[in-house]
């Protein structure tokens, strides 16, 4: 008689066990502020001025993308798109803000380039020659004083300055040149004429030439050219670095425009007053 396996002998294969359910990826709120922030961003990004404000927001952006990516169980697409567009963002910023920057500097180097010096033609503000010295007189228009000769200029019954013309020179346009490679040329049609006088300040108190005395260039009365009008870097001892002097006298050079082979005479006038003094060229 033959032996039957018994059903309860027979191996029992477990059941599979069922897969355990996958949680869904919660939102992501960091990624989502970061996205906007970052759109936001970019749309002024390439602006001046505006792009300050956008690369405020990128910053944040890129700052609130990074954390959303850390945060375990949040979906990662809206924080890497905001990471990803607030730091293009501040990329756009950064290369429009070397733009710009590199724009103002060729209009700045632009603008302050020297060009040519034009004439001036019009009378300047002086004192009108009907209150100078009269014609004829040692310091009139017509009888300048000599080179080398000291003026007293009282003011109020007070002898304030003592100006001595040493040397004219009216073309002077190599002196200029050599003064600062950086300084304009003339103007077609004009020349520089410099002076260099002796400045001794006589009255008491400290007192400042160029503030309180006019030099110009005379080629017939009321017709001037004056010193405060030309804006050049005046040869070595410049006039205008001699500041509250006081009971001293200091030598300096003064510059101005002038017609091209003109000829006239130097003219010094206190400022304020109706005193006026011209001095010769040779």
């Amino acid at each position: 008689m033959s032996e039957s396996s018994s059903p309860s002998s027979a191996p029992v294969e477990p059941p599979a066990s069922a897969a355990a359910p996958t949680a869904p990826a919660r939102g992501n709120g960091l990624g989502v502020a970061a996205l906007i922030l970052g759109i936001v961003a970019i749309l002024g990004a390439a602006f001046p001025i505006i792009n300050i404000f956008s690369a405020v927001l990128a910053v944040i952006g890129l700052i609130l993308g990074i954390i959303g990516l850390t945060r375990k169980g949040a979906a990662k697409g809206t924080s890497i798109a905001g990471t990803i567009i607030s730091a293009v963002a501040i990329i756009i910023v950064i290369i429009s803000s070397i733009i710009v920057s590199l724009g103002l500097a060729v209009l700045d180097e632009a603008l302050d380039e020297p060009g040519p010096i034009e004439e001036t033609t019009e009378p300047l503000p002086v004192p009108d020659d009907e209150t100078a010295i009269p014609e004829g007189d040692p310091g009139s228009f017509s009888n300048p004083v000599p080179l080398g000769v000291p003026v007293t200029f009282t003011i109020n019954d007070v002898d304030t300055w003592v100006v001595t013309v040493e040397q004219s020179v009216l073309d002077a346009d190599d002196l200029v040149a050599a003064a600062d490679p950086a300084n304009p040329v003339a103007s077609e049609g004009s020349q520089f004429a410099l002076l260099n006088a002796q400045f001794e300040h006589v009255a008491e108190g400290a007192a400042t030439p160029a503030r309180d005395l006019a030099i110009f260039f005379a080629t017939e009365p009321g017709v001037y050219y004056l010193e405060a009008d030309t804006t050049v870097t005046v040869p070595e001892p410049s006039w205008l670095d001699i500041v509250d002097i006081q009971r001293a006298s200091i030598s300096g050079n003064a510059v101005v425009l002038i017609p091209a082979g003109a000829t006239g005479v130097w003219g010094v006038s206190p400022v304020g007053t109706d005193l006026l003094i011209y001095f010769a060229t040779q």
